[in-house]
């Protein structure tokens, strides 16, 4: 099936780009399940027709289905678009799906044929490095597609290197290659022709590892030809000694390979140089990994003259493993090293703790930091990224780890070299990092798991952090490099995946990641803390920073869980900002008093909707003496608030003038949050008449009777006058006729998918909600028809483009008045 939608989306011809007729809404309603092959059909159909924006609703369903995991919907998605006439966007789907999965063949085909040329040549390499590559009239075509006439492979070994090559043509290329110390050139005929005597053409050639060179590099005579891998790696255990080793006291070696990034090398090296140990003989060597950046070369130039280096310069590009492993050759006898990449910021005191760390017990191998990008040991996002900061900020974190955390390790599976020791004793037994990997990505792990079958033991610093920018050597090839890798460190070490999802899942760093949270925490003034009830969303983070005057990043998002075993408050950073950790039992006397300090200490004290907040928030918020402290109400359902907030909270902010009016009725004192700016929709003219769109309030459950009630409604109309297309996720006791369920869409994001789905009248279907969401008024004004439920009126009223239900109608009037709405606004179009 895969296949058969891949070359439909392929091959569709017939509507010229840039053409818009609207997505058919019909063909995915009703009350079969849909499932992903039924999808992909039903996609396929839609190429086979030319119908490149039903092919596009039905891709992007499929996309938010796969969580954008799945590279085949987001490459029909791209299809779709290139047809519709959005090169753009469809260059970023393309690039999305080579993320995704970067040896999926249809992703890499998708961007064989693009008009991307640097993303198409990577892609034709990609697929020639796949374990099971295409065959070679494939290639070729591929070849062809590019504007190349061949493709040479390099493999190596302990015995030498062979060189593949595949060609268009009959030819004979001459190939140069280059190491450190010496260069010649060698002649590859492509000469034998396939199976049935047609192009393409192959041939080999074998060439013995030239005399103490440790890798090669090569460059065919004509422009037209790829080479992949350009530079291959003599296996590190064959390596010759570039130096010899001076007797020294035993010291520590810093090794930094440097490639690309200016601005990073530059910041890596002034907090480097200024936060070496000030006990014991410390060096830096620095490798040039031949960096295309002269300013980079003329940087290492200054800082070597200067003394403050030693230079180590690669004639070729060997990537991490083999950089260091020049460093390494190095080493005196003895000597610690600490790999520290290009883009790493190292605060004060860090190597020195880290390198006494290593030397407290004899069997630890390899001692890794905290950091920002560390991946088993990055905080605050566990396992993934998060900002960097400034070297301030660096600074600040690894004082609060050590205060903190101390001393105290936790073993790894492996250590991380974006910043990691290791000892003396361990390079004694082992002295190479493995080349196998190529440019990067696994040689620390490989080299973490052989120490461990040594006898030697991986762990986590706690109480050291060292900032970290992450993939800027490599950057989209990262991810490619990482699948390539992986596959190849599980073959050599097949339990290493299950021990790192067994070491992701119990995730013992997670204490100490909270520890240093709280000391972070416990040092911040002039945060905002936000209780609530709900996960954060960006209305309320924008209602939030609104009501409170404050920046996002100044927020602290405070929800209290309650259970069997008590109440749990946990609170977190907006997006990855700090804390995401931090867990806090309020009934346990100390962590209650250290949740009531947090509290006290704040700017203020915003709580959102708190009739739906447990008691123990009104508890805490006494205990901490809150001032000052204000509330958020979202929606008008139960208005009437306890002593213990209207006590000590006021005023009472809100979102709409709507609801403020409302909210003054009732007595109630309350000031209007400018949200502003809200992403105000475009639509496209004219407006569609065929759908009605049910938007649902955030969080909020379907409203399933009055979908009910709508299907039916359309059931019985003599004519099917519209589809209703709900946007949330679909069960199978939801599924009804004349209804389209088509996924969850982020309020930030449905403004761009109804510019592409089509714009037409929307149901806001929220009772609560309705006259507290903002876009019943600016989608109004922008032209586009809204109905929603408002408490002040009695009967259904049609003002303009806006139709107001009554708040308690039963859902069958709902459905009635809502199918005669959709009735006049299609005459008034005709």
């Amino acid at each position: 099936m895969a296949d058969k939608t891949a070359s439909a989306a392929r091959a569709g011809t017939g509507r010229p780009a840039g053409v818009w007729r609207p997505a058919a809404f019909a063909g995915i309603s009703g009350r079969k399940e849909l499932r992903p092959a039924d999808l992909l059909a039903l996609a396929r159909d839609a190429f086979r027709r030319a119908d490149y924006a039903t092919a596009w609703l039905i891709s992007d369903r499929l996309v938010r289905i796969s969580g954008g995991a799945d590279p085949l919907p987001l490459v029909l998605r791209a299809s779709a678009l290139a047809r519709l006439g959005h090169a753009a966007r469809s260059s970023e789907d393309l690039a999305r799906a080579a993320f995704a999965d970067p040896s999926d063949r249809f992703a890499n085909e998708a961007l064989i044929a693009s008009a991307d040329i640097v993303a198409g040549e990577k892609a034709l390499l990609r697929l020639a490095a796949a374990t099971e590559p295409p065959a070679p009239s494939s290639l070729a075509a591929h070849l062809q597609r590019r504007g190349k006439t061949a493709l040479i492979r390099c493999e190596a070994d302990e015995a030498g290197i062979t060189l593949l090559g595949l060609a268009t043509a009959l030819m004979t290329l001459r190939v140069g290659w280059s190491g450190e110390r010496q260069s010649d050139a060698i002649d590859l005929a492509l000469a034998t022709p396939g199976a049935d005597g047609q192009p393409p053409y192959i041939g080999q050639v074998k060439l013995a590892w030239p005399s103490d060179e440790t890798a090669v590099a090569f460059t065919p005579d004509r422009a037209d030809v790829l080479v992949h891998p350009a530079t291959v790696l003599r296996p590190a255990e064959t390596l010759p000694s570039l130096a010899a080793a001076a007797a020294a006291a035993p010291g520590l070696m810093v090794v930094v390979p440097v490639y690309d990034d200016a601005d990073a090398t530059r910041a890596c090296f002034a907090a480097l140089l200024a936060n070496l140990p000030r006990e014991g003989a410390v060096r830096v060597i620095a490798v040039d990994d031949k960096t295309p950046d002269p300013a980079i070369a003329a940087f290492l130039d200054v800082l070597a003259a200067e003394g403050r280096i030693v230079l180590v310069r690669n004639r070729v590009n060997l990537g991490f493993a083999a950089s260091v492993n020049r460093a390494l050759a190095m080493r005196r006898p003895g000597e610690d090293v600490a790999l520290v990449n290009a883009d790493t910021v190292v605060p004060p005191e860090a190597l020195a703790r880290l390198r006494a760390i290593l030397h407290r017990r004899r069997d630890i191998g390899t001692v890794t930091p905290l950091s920002n990008n560390g991946e088993d040991t990055s905080v605050p996002c566990r396992f993934r990224s998060s900002p960097l900061g400034t070297a301030e900020d660096v600074a600040a974190l690894n004082t609060l780890a050590w205060q903190a955390n101390g001393e105290t390790t936790v073993p790894l599976p492996n250590g991380v070299g974006f910043c990691m020791l290791i000892a003396a004793r361990l390079l004694d037994a082992q002295p190479y990092l493995p080349t196998a990997f190529g440019r990067g990505y696994f040689e620390d792990v490989a080299y973490c798991l052989a120490a461990r079958e040594l006898g030697f033991a991986n762990v986590c610093a706690t109480g050291v952090y060292v900032g970290h920018a992450g993939s800027r050597s490599f950057q989209d090839d990262k991810r490619w490099l990482v699948r390539h890798n992986l596959e190849r460190l599980s073959r050599h070490f097949p339990d290493y995946r299950a021990e790192t999802d067994r070491f992701f899942a119990n995730d013992p760093l997670l204490p100490q990641a909270a520890r240093l949270e709280a000391a972070w925490l416990g040092r911040q003034r002039g945060l905002g803390i936000v209780l609530t009830d709900r996960a954060q969303d960006p209305a309320t983070i924008r209602r939030a920073a609104a009501s409170l005057g404050l920046p996002s990043d100044r927020l602290l998002f405070a929800t209290i869980a309650t259970g069997e075993s008590g109440s749990l408050l946990k609170l977190r950073g907006v997006g990855q900002a700090m804390p995401q950790n931090l867990d806090l039992r309020l009934d346990v006397e100390a962590e209650a008093a250290q949740a009531t300090r947090y509290l006290s200490r704040a700017a203020a004290v915003l709580a959102v909707d708190p009739q739906h907040l447990p008691q123990a928030a009104v508890s805490l918020v006494r205990k901490a003496g809150v001032r000052p402290a204000a509330l958020l109400t979202s929606h008008v359902g139960g208005l009437s608030l306890g002593a213990g907030w209207t006590d000590r909270f006021a005023p009472r902010h809100v979102p709409t003038e709507r609801l403020a009016s409302h909210l003054r009725k009732t007595g109630l004192g309350v000031s209007l949050v400018d949200t502003r700016p809200l992403l105000v929709p475009a639509p496209r003219r004219p407006l569609r008449g065929d759908v009605l769109y049910l938007v649902l309030a955030a969080g909020e459950a379907p409203a399933d009777r009055l979908i009910t009630r709508l299907s039916a409604a359309l059931a019985a109309a003599p004519k099917i006058p519209f589809t209703l297309a709900v946007l949330a996720e679909p069960t199978a006791e939801r599924l009804a006729d004349h209804v389209a369920w088509v996924g969850a869409i982020d309020d930030d994001d449905l403004v761009d998918w109804l510019h592409f789905a089509g714009h037409g009248p929307t149901l806001f279907a929220s009772r609560r909600h309705g006259i507290a969401d903002e876009r019943t008024e600016l989608w109004a004004q922008a032209g586009i028809p809204v109905a929603f439920f408002d408490p002040e009126t009695q009967e259904p009223q049609s003002e303009g483009l806006q139709l107001r239900l009554p708040h308690d109608a039963a859902d069958d009037a709902v459905a009635a008045t809502v199918l005669a709405w959709m009735a006049r606004l299609t005459r008034r179009a005709g």
